[in-house]
């Protein structure tokens, strides 16, 4: 079994940062980041993540 990091969406401030893949846990929600994503918390405390442009369904470049 592999280990990710999870983060409780609580704790993450504005301007915190971090690559998938990884867990977002909340109250009402879990995210789970695939690998090849990045996650950014922006000014009003959304989620922003942005897929990897070298990273494709299934796998394949």
């Amino acid at each position: 079994m592999d280990r990710h990091p999870v983060y409780e969406r609580a704790g993450l401030a504005p301007g915190a940062a971090f690559h998938g893949p990884a867990i977002v846990e909340e109250r009402e929600a879990t995210t789970v980041v695939p690998p090849g994503t990045r996650v950014r918390v922006d000014d009003d405390l959304n989620l922003v993540l942005t897929l990897d442009a070298n990273t494709t369904e299934g796998g394949a470049a």
